[in-house]
């Protein structure tokens, strides 16, 4: 925090902080606090002479001990009219659970029958502050969307309850990649695409929010997308790779079929990897092609795809 950042008033009045200091420290949007404030009276800003608004720095503990509880179930609304000595008791009681046991995602999954929207995310939202981008996808949403679609097969949910969560999820993961976006690139861009027959989307918006994490740029294409047309994005962008996302609905043998015929169109140095529960190698696999286990693989790969590239 610099000293531009922090006031001190006379009297021992408590340091002050501007809501994008107060942001950078608690990883709380400026646009959610604000909201916050407007509804629910906390935190609350002070105005100075000036006409400026700024927060007691007190807060950015009390903030960061609401994103914990947060991650543990708890809702905004309670938490913020708590003091910062009642939130150490909540938690240290150990109420919640931040290892999201199957009671947690079968409160999550109510929430997909209720339709309630604004606070599955704040849920979400709260959890990807607190597990991290690797911790959130494997020990959170993987689970949650496996549990939604035992569900819709077991007949318990409807077709509709999974549009549903996923347009929520699409949402929120396109709100992180904003947050995490601006930066300078770290170098050629990457393309993002499903194959052609491949429906599902969501894998894209996450591999386009690892892209962000790690300041890569990417062009994403979207879904059911030609070859062709994906090798000549490749071409005219200057592209450093392809990355497509094949869920299990694409099929072992169909997805290396297509995964192979796109390496023939692409030229040479433009690596080509696939990911998400689809990505298994028949055989030997694509010859030129990297499949991604997980997603921790393909942030490291992101992370060491080298800058120099021969368009």
């Amino acid at each position: 925090m610099t000293s531009q950042e922090t006031k001190r008033g006379s009297g021992g009045r408590s340091a002050l902080v501007s809501i994008g200091a107060l942001a950078e420290a608690t990883g709380i949007a400026p646009a959610t606090l604000r909201i916050w404030e407007r509804r629910y009276g906390s935190p609350r800003a002070r105005r100075l002479p000036s006409g400026h608004r700024r927060y007691p720095v007190e807060e950015i503990t009390r903030l960061r001990r609401v994103v914990e509880a947060m991650a543990r179930g708890h809702r905004p609304s309670t938490l913020l009219a708590l003091s910062g000595p009642q939130l150490e008791r909540l938690l240290a009681k150990g109420e919640g659970s931040p290892g999201w046991d199957p009671e947690e995602i079968g409160r999550l999954v109510g929430l997909v029958r209720a339709y309630a929207g604004e606070e599955l995310r704040e849920k979400l939202d709260g959890a990807w502050k607190f597990l991290g981008p690797s911790r959130f996808f494997s020990r959170l949403l993987e689970p949650l969307l496996e549990q939604v679609g035992r569900h819709w097969a077991e007949g318990r949910l409807d077709v509709r309850h999974e549009h549903f969560v996923t347009r929520q999820v699409e949402d929120l993961l396109r709100s992180l990649r904003e947050e995490n976006s601006g930066g300078e690139s770290t170098g050629p861009p990457v393309v993002l695409a499903t194959l052609s027959g491949e429906r599902h989307g969501l894998g894209l918006e996450i591999l386009a929010l690892f892209c962000a994490l790690v300041g890569r740029e990417q062009k994403n294409l979207g879904q059911d997308v030609p070859n062709r047309e994906i090798a000549l994005a490749a071409r005219e962008t200057g592209a450093a790779a392809v990355a497509v996302s094949l869920s299990q609905a694409m099929g072992p043998r169909e997805g290396d079929r297509l995964l192979k015929e796109l390496r023939r169109l692409l030229p040479e140095p433009v690596q080509l990897v696939a990911g998400g529960s689809g990505a298994r190698p028949v055989g030997r696999g694509v010859r030129g092609g990297r499949y991604m286990d997980d997603l921790d693989s393909f942030r490291r790969w992101l992370t060491d795809l080298g800058s120099d590239h021969t368009k």
